[in-house]
C-alpha cells in the first residue's frame, strides 16, 4: 500500500467527518478574501477612487460578520477535526492491538515492548495528524487559488510580479534547508531506541544488579541519552529556521514588489484600496506557501511511518490497520464475564498429533508428540533443562506457531489454537507470572467481575496472605509485583486462572517458589475443584504423587509416559532424574 492510497483509506474510513471538516473550514480561510475586498472598497471610499456614497458604516458591518463566521467556523471544525483524528487513531490501535494479540506469544513483537510502545505512540499520532494536514491542505488550496483570481481581477501584471518570485524564493529556501536536514538529520530521533533501553533496563533491574553493572547501564544510558539530545537540537533547528526565515523574506518581497508595481504603474491605476488589497491577500497566501511546504513534506513521511509500523505488524499487510470495525466510545464499558459453555460443547479429551515445533534457525523444540487428556485428569509433564516442558505446552496453547501436527478438542481439530484456547476453555499460568502496577484485586480480575474472587484466593491458598496486607486486596503490589514474595506472585497468578472457571488448567511450575506445606494444600485445594483438568508442569514430589499420568520429556521428545509406580519400574530417563534429585525431579527454574 502506498502513501496515497493509505491516505485515501483514512479519509474513507469516516467520510462524513471529513468532509464535513473541509466545509467548516472553509468560511475560516476564505474570511481573508472577503476581508480584503472590504478593504478595497473602504480605502477606495475615503481617496475617493470609488463612486459609491459613504459606506464606512455598512463595511465595518460586514467586517464584524465575518468575523463572527470566522469565529464560528474555527469552533464547529475543530470539534469536527478533533472526532476524525481521534476516530482515526483508535481505529489504528484496535487494529494493532488486535494484529498483535492474534500473533503466538513468541511472535507478538519483534523487538522490546519499550520500541513496541513507542511505535504504537508516536508513528500512529503522526498517521492521524497527517489525514488533518491533507484536510486543511485541501481547504487552503481553494483560497489560495479563490485569492489568485481576485489578484488576477485587480491587476495581472503586478500580480504576475509578486507572485512568482515569491514561489521561486520560497522553492529555493525549502530546497536548501531539506538538504540541510538530510545532511544533519539521523534516520531516526533516537526515541524507540532510548524507550526500548529503558523498557529492558527495568525488566532487568535484579540481574543489573547481581552483575554489578550499574555503572555500564548510567553509562549507556547517558550515551543515549545525549545522543537523543542532540537530535532533538539538530530537529529544532531546522523547524525553527523554516518558520523564522520564509515568513520574513516572504512579506519582505511582498513589500518591496507592491511598491514597484506601483510606481511603474503610474497614477490612477493602482488604487490605495488594491494596494491594501494585495499586501493583506498577499501575506495570507504566503502562509499557504508556507504551509502547503511544511504539510506535503509531512505527507511525504507517512512512507516511513508506515515502514515502521510495518516492522511492528511483522511484515503482514498494513490494510490491517485501516480493517473498517466499529470503535466502542463508551467511557466505562461494563467488565464482560466469560462465555458460559454449553454442555454439549464440555470438554471430554484434549488430544495432539504428531505435534512439532522448533526454535527458528535451531534443531531445538519438540517433535511428533502424541499425547491425550481426558477430562478430569490431572497430568503432570517432567524433564531436564531443556527436554521441552515449556515448550510443549506452549506450542498445545498457540502462544508457539506449530510447524506439524495438530491439536484436537473434542476430537475436533482446532485450527487456530492462539484463539480458541481462552477462557473459559483453558487458563494458563506460565513459569515466571506477571504481575501489573495496580492492586491485587485488579491483578487477579483483569477485567472480570469479583464473583469468585473469593474462592479464588482460597483455592491458590492466599487468603493467609491477603490477610496480613496492610489492604487486603485492595494493596499495590507495585511494578511487576515487586511488593510480594515470589511465592505470593505465584499463587496470585494461580488465583488469577482460577476465577476464570476454566475447564482446563495449563501450569508451567506454579509451585517452584513454595514451601512444602503451602505446596501440599495448594494441590490438595486444587484437586478438590469439580472436575478439574490439570495438565501440569511440575518437579515437585507433592504434584508427581498426586497425578493420574506422567509424561517423561527428553531432547524434544515424549520419552515414556505412565503413572508413578510403571515410570519408576519401566523408565530409566525417569529413575535418573529421581536419583539425581534425591526423590524430587530437576529441571525448571523458580
Amino acid at each position: 500500500m502506498n502513501t496515497k492510497q493509505f491516505l485515501w483509506r483514512m479519509a474513507a474510513y469516516h467520510p462524513g467527518l471529513f468532509w464535513k471538516g473541509i466545509f467548516q473550514w472553509l468560511p475560516f480561510n476564505l474570511a481573508p478574501v472577503a476581508a480584503g475586498l472590504l478593504m478595497k472598497v473602504f480605502f477606495d471610499q475615503l481617496t475617493g477612487h470609488s463612486a459609491s456614497s459613504d459606506v464606512t458604516w455598512f463595511v465595518v458591518a460586514l467586517l464584524a460578520a465575518n468575523a463572527a463566521a470566522t469565529l464560528g467556523s474555527i469552533r464547529f471544525a475543530s470539534r469536527t477535526e478533533t472526532a476524525l483524528n481521534f476516530r482515526i487513531k483508535g481505529l489504528i490501535r484496535q487494529n494493532l492491538l488486535n494484529h498483535i494479540l492474534g500473533q503466538p506469544g513468541a511472535r507478538a513483537i519483534p523487538g522490546s515492548p519499550g520500541e513496541a510502545v513507542s511505535q504504537f505512540r508516536d508513528d500512529v499520532d503522526q498517521l492521524a495528524d497527517t489525514i488533518r494536514n491533507v484536510n486543511l491542505l485541501v481547504v487552503k488550496t481553494v483560497f489560495f487559488l479563490t485569492a489568485l483570481a481576485v489578484l488576477f481581477a485587480i491587476n495581472v501584471p503586478v500580480t504576475l510580479g509578486v507572485i512568482l518570485p515569491l514561489l521561486a524564493v520560497f522553492a529555493l529556501v525549502q530546497t536548501r534547508i531539506i538538504r540541510m536536514s538530510v545532511r544533519l538529520r539521523p534516520k531516526g530521533n533516537g526515541r524507540r531506541e532510548l524507550s526500548g533501553f529503558m523498557s529492558e533496563v527495568f525488566q532487568s533491574v535484579l540481574a543489573v544488579k547481581v552483575a554489578g553493572a550499574e555503572d555500564s547501564v548510567v553509562e549507556e544510558f547517558s550515551r543515549l541519552s545525549d545522543d537523543r539530545r542532540k537530535q532533538v537540537s539538530r530537529d529544532r533547528v531546522m523547524s525553527q529556521l523554516m518558520y523564522a526565515l520564509l515568513p520574513n523574506l516572504v512579506q519582505i518581497g511582498s513589500g518591496i514588489l507592491l511598491l514597484a508595481g506601483a510606481r511603474l504603474l503610474g497614477p490612477g491605476k493602482f488604487t490605495v484600496g488594491d494596494y491594501a488589497l494585495f499586501v493583506h491577500l498577499l501575506l495570507h497566501m504566503s502562509k499557504f506557501i508556507e504551509y502547503s511546504g511544511t504539510s506535503i513534506t509531512q505527507i511525504k513521511q507517512v512512507k516511513g511511518y508506515l515502514r515502521r509500523l510495518n516492522w511492528l505488524l511483522q511484515g503482514s499487510s498494513l490494510d490491517r490497520m485501516i480493517d473498517f470495525k466499529p470503535l466502542d466510545l463508551a467511557e466505562s464499558p461494563p467488565a464482560a464475564p466469560p462465555p458460559a459453555v454449553s454442555e454439549s460443547r464440555q470438554f471430554k479429551q484434549l488430544q495432539t498429533k504428531s505435534l512439532t515445533y522448533f526454535y527458528p534457525g535451531t534443531a531445538k523444540g519438540i517433535k511428533r508428540i502424541d499425547l491425550q487428556i481426558s477430562r478430569g485428569s490431572f497430568v503432570v509433564i517432567v524433564g531436564r533443562v531443556g527436554s521441552g516442558k515449556t515448550t510443549l505446552l506452549r506450542t498445545i496453547l498457540g502462544l508457539l506457531p506449530a510447524a506439524a501436527g495438530e491439536v484436537r478438542w473434542n476430537n475436533r481439530r482446532i485450527a487456530n489454537p492462539g484463539e480458541f484456547f481462552v477462557p473459559p476453555r483453558t487458563a494458563y499460568t506460565p513459569q515466571v507470572p506477571k504481575l501489573y502496577n495496580g492492586t491485587l484485586k485488579e491483578n487477579i480480575l483483569l477485567g472480570l467481575p469479583e464473583e469468585g474472587l473469593e474462592q479464588a484466593v482460597y483455592d491458590a491458598v492466599l487468603e493467609e496472605d491477603v490477610r496480613l496486607l496492610d489492604k487486603g486486596l485492595d494493596t499495590e503490589v507495585g511494578v511487576r509485583g515487586v511488593k510480594l514474595s515470589n511465592g505470593q506472585i505465584q499463587r496470585s497468578a494461580a488465583a488469577r486462572m482460577f476465577v476464570r472457571g476454566s475447564e482446563v488448567l495449563v501450569v508451567d511450575d506454579m509451585s517452584s517458589a513454595l514451601d512444602a506445606e503451602t505446596e501440599s494444600r495448594l494441590w490438595e485445594r486444587l484437586n478438590a475443584r469439580e472436575e478439574a483438568t490439570c495438565l501440569v508442569v511440575s518437579h515437585r514430589r507433592e504434584a508427581l504423587r498426586r497425578a493420574d499420568h506422567i509424561i517423561v520429556m527428553k531432547d524434544g521428545e515424549i520419552e515414556a509416559q505412565g503413572t508413578f509406580r510403571e515410570l519408576a519400574l519401566s523408565s530409566e530417563e525417569f529413575r535418573a532424574l529421581l536419583d539425581e534429585a534425591g526423590g524430587t525431579l530437576p529441571g525448571n527454574r523458580p
